[in-house]
């Protein structure tokens, strides 16, 4: 049986939580804090963080919004809006955000997904990560005849947040 996993969107302008209308004029609902705060007591599976505003802007987003979103979350969040280079990637992964959401980007410079890619796995492994970062030692079963030395992975935010824990 497939298992529904609720994973609300926020989208923010300007720092705070909008509702569009017809896709065109944004009302101002709330702050995004509280929001994430209440989908947080919620128990959802994963919260999307949208700045709606970058794009047209050719801003980024701000990286103190999602720090501060992070810190409330234990569930994975993943950040989109005016992403459109390594820089910004590198920036919104330390403040938190466990995925990008890459649009407009995407199609202007299809390279800077697989770039991001590679960025975003050396940030997770290398010991310039996100503040707070632990390292987990795993060790891999193979037959006896092998030694094979343990492998080490740093887990950005693993103090911050606690896992979504498997599907069930």
């Amino acid at each position: 049986m497939i298992k529904v996993r609720v994973i609300p969107q926020l989208l923010i302008a300007d720092g705070m939580l909008k509702k569009p209308v017809q896709f065109k004029r944004a009302r101002t609902v709330a702050n995004p804090l509280s929001i994430a705060r209440v989908f947080e007591s919620r128990r959802v599976d994963e919260l999307i963080l949208l700045d709606i505003g970058c794009a047209a802007h050719r801003t980024n987003v701000n990286p103190e919004i999602v720090s501060q979103i992070a810190d409330e979350l234990t569930v994975p969040l993943a950040v989109g809006g005016g992403v459109a280079d390594l820089e910004t990637i590198s920036r919104l992964i330390a403040a938190g955000a466990e995925k990008i959401v890459i649009n407009s980007a995407a199609v202007e410079t299809p390279e800077l997904i697989t770039a991001g890619a590679g960025n975003t796995a050396r940030n997770a492994s290398s010991s310039r990560s996100m503040p707070g970062a632990t390292t987990t030692t795993t060790t891999r079963s193979t037959p006896a005849t092998e030694a094979v030395p343990p492998v080490s992975t740093r887990w950005p935010g693993q103090n911050r947040r606690k896992s979504a824990g498997p599907a069930s």
